[in-house]
C-alpha cells in the first residue's frame, strides 16, 4: 500500500480542525437563534420602577418643609403642615420625600388628603426639558411611560389618553403652563404677558408661584427685613386686625392653621399637652429688636407686620413695589404712603385688589365713603415716575395713587399684576 504523502496529511488534518470549528460556530449560531425565538425581548430598563435604595442617610442634615392639602373649610384652597425630610444629595431623593408626605396625607384632622387612599408612589422622572414627572401607582399607562421616557410627550393625543377627566385637566393646565415658559425669554416675560392679556383659565396658585420666583430674581441683594416680610403680601393672603391700636397683617394661611389648631384642643387632651397655638395677638410683631430672626423663619411666615404703626414697615411696601415694577417693565418709581389724596386735580389711580378698585373708582367719581368702607383702606401712596417721557399724556408729571383694601372678611389679597397691566404707560415698556 502506498504511503500518504506527508503534505498530503498536513492538509487533512487542518481540513479535519477547520471542520470542527465551523460545526461549533453553526451550533453557536443555531442556538443563539433558536434562544432568540424562544426567549421573550426583554424591555429596556423602565426608570419608573421603584428603587429599593434609602432615599436618605442617617448623616443628611434635615430640612423642615411646608406640605399643603384641601382644608375641610375656610379663606384658603390650601392649607399647609410643617414637616421635615433630609438633604439627600440627589434632588430625585428629596422628591421622593416630599411625595411620599403628600401621598401618606396630612397629620392634622382638620385637612383633607390630596390623593386617593391606595394610591403609591413607583418612581419620578426628569424628563430631557427638565419637567418633573411622577408615577402614582398605574395611573400611567405603558405606553405613555415609554413615551415620558423618550421626551415624546404631546399636550394633545397623550392627554386625551388618560382615562381619568381629573387628570385630564391637570395635565393639560400643567402642559399649557410648561409650553408659555418654553416659548418666552424669561419668567419675567411671561409673567408680563399674563398680566396685560389675561390669565386665562390658569390656576392663580400658579401665577402666585410664577410672582413669588420673580420676586426671588428682583430682591436678589435686599438685606432689609422689613422689605422681604412686605414682598410676602404679593403672593400670600394677610388677615388684618387691629391690636393695641395699631394696624397688622399676618399670614392668613397660619392664621386658619393656629385656629384649627386651636379648635383640636378642645377634641383632644393630648394637643392639648403637646401645642398650644398662639393667636393673632401672640405672634411676634415685627420690630427693631426681633428683625434679625426673619432670615431664620421666613418660610414659616409666622411673623405679622405692623403697617398701621412702624414706618419701617410701610416703607418695606414702598420698596418691594419700586423692585418690581423696575424688574419687570425696567422703569424707575418712587413710591411713598401718604395720609390722603389732597390733589384735586389727581388724574390717575391703581388699585392693588378688587376692594380698592371699587373704592378708588368711588372716589372718582366724588362719592363719599361710608366709614366702613373708608377702614377698609389697609395703605395709601403715592407713585412718581422718574421719567415724564414714559407716562400717558393725560397724567403727565401728575402722580399716580396706589390703594391697597382689605375684603368684608378682613383679608388682604394684593394683586401684583394690577401694577403692571394698570400703570399710565406711555407705551409698552421693555421686560428687564
Amino acid at each position: 500500500m502506498t504511503a500518504i504523502p506527508r503534505h498530503l496529511k498536513i492538509g487533512l488534518v487542518l481540513i479535519a480542525v477547520a471542520g470542527i470549528v465551523s460545526f461549533g460556530y453553526f451550533e453557536n449560531v443555531v442556538g443563539r437563534i433558536r434562544s432568540m425565538v424562544q426567549e421573550p425581548e426583554k424591555e429596556a430598563a423602565n426608570p419608573f420602577i421603584a428603587t429599593t435604595e434609602p432615599l436618605f442617610s442617617s448623616a443628611d442634615p434635615a430640612i423642615p418643609v411646608r406640605v399643603f392639602f384641601p382644608p375641610l373649610s375656610g379663606l384658603t384652597i390650601l392649607a399647609s403642615e410643617q414637616r421635615t425630610i433630609f438633604k439627600s444629595p440627589e434632588l430625585t431623593n428629596r422628591a421622593k420625600q416630599l411625595l411620599k408626605l403628600i401621598v401618606d396625607g396630612p397629620l392634622s384632622r382638620e385637612l383633607l388628603p390630596s390623593m386617593p387612599k391606595d394610591t403609591k408612589l413607583q418612581e419620578v422622572f426628569v424628563s430631557h426639558d427638565g419637567v418633573l414627572f411622577v408615577d402614582f401607582s398605574s395611573a400611567i399607562s405603558a405606553k405613555l411611560r415609554r413615551r415620558l421616557i423618550q421626551g415624546k410627550f404631546e399636550s394633545g393625543a397623550d392627554i386625551a389618553a388618560l382615562a381619568d377627566a381629573d387628570a385630564r385637566e391637570n395635565w393639560s393646565f400643567m402642559m399649557n403652563f410648561r409650553d408659555r415658559l418654553m416659548a418666552a425669554p424669561s419668567l419675567e416675560a411671561v409673567y408680563v404677558a399674563l398680566a396685560r392679556k389675561g390669565a386665562g383659565d390658569l390656576p392663580p396658585i400658579f401665577l402666585s408661584q410664577l410672582c413669588h420666583l420673580i420676586l426671588r430674581n428682583a430682591l436678589e441683594g435686599c438685606e432689609d427685613p422689613y422689605t422681604l416680610r412686605a414682598a410676602e403680601l404679593f403672593y400670600r393672603s394677610q388677615l388684618a386686625a387691629v391690636h393695641d391700636g395699631t394696624l397688622l397683617l399676618a399670614d392668613a394661611e397660619v392664621i386658619e392653621a393656629e385656629q384649627h389648631a386651636q379648635h383640636d384642643l378642645h377634641s383632644s387632651p393630648l394637643t392639648a399637652m403637646l401645642q398650644q397655638p398662639k393667636t393673632f395677638g401672640e405672634m411676634d410683631v415685627m420690630d427693631d429688636e426681633n428683625a434679625w430672626t426673619y432670615w431664620s423663619r421666613s418660610d414659616a411666615h409666622a411673623m405679622a407686620m405692623n403697617l398701621g404703626g412702624n414706618a419701617k414697615a410701610r416703607a418695606g411696601l414702598c420698596r418691594v413695589i419700586e423692585r418690581w415694577i423696575g424688574h419687570l417693565l425696567g422703569v424707575t418709581v418712587s413710591v411713598e404712603t401718604v395720609p390722603s389724596i389732597e390733589d384735586r386735580d389727581w388724574r390717575w389711580f391703581v388699585g392693588l385688589d378688587s376692594d380698592a378698585t371699587r373704592i378708588g373708582n368711588a372716589l372718582w367719581r366724588g362719592e363719599r365713603l361710608d366709614s366702613s368702607v373708608a377702614e377698609r383702606i389697609v395703605a395709601l401712596m403715592r407713585l412718581t415716575f422718574e421719567d415724564a417721557r414714559l407716562v400717558d399724556a393725560r397724567v403727565g408729571d401728575k402722580p399716580v395713587y396706589l390703594i391697597l383694601a382689605m375684603g368684608a372678611d378682613k383679608v388682604v389679597r394684593l394683586k401684583p399684576q394690577n401694577l403692571i397691566a394698570g400703570l399710565p404707560l406711555a407705551a409698552a415698556a421693555n421686560v428687564a
